[in-house]
């Protein structure tokens, strides 16, 4: 845990913030995720079968298969609420608002 803080204080002050989404029981956890500028996603995949992560509308993203046990970093678009979907499990959904 002391270790993995280190890096996270010192990547954290030196970018923006790492959000982490977990795909678990078909839900995205959190399903609403706030950035700001800089911030990115992970997306990991805590599921025993496979997701996507896949904008709907203009700011477009699509992570691909993302396999049980991995994962998927996004650079988010800011600027508009974005909302993303499984393809896989449309009712699995999500939303990205940048904070102002």
């Amino acid at each position: 845990g002391l270790v993995f803080l280190t890096v996270w204080s010192t990547f954290a002050s030196e970018t923006g913030k790492v959000h982490v989404v977990v795909m678990e029981n078909m839900v995205f956890s959190p399903a609403t995720v706030y950035v700001r500028p800089g911030d990115q996603i992970t997306f990991k995949n805590a599921d025993l079968i496979p997701h996507t992560v896949t904008s709907k509308g203009e700011q477009a993203f699509d992570s691909g298969m993302i396999k049980p046990g991995d994962s998927w970093t996004l650079n988010p678009p800011t600027g508009h609420t974005v909302h993303f979907v499984c393809i896989y499990h449309p009712m699995m959904e999500g939303h990205i608002i940048t904070k102002k």
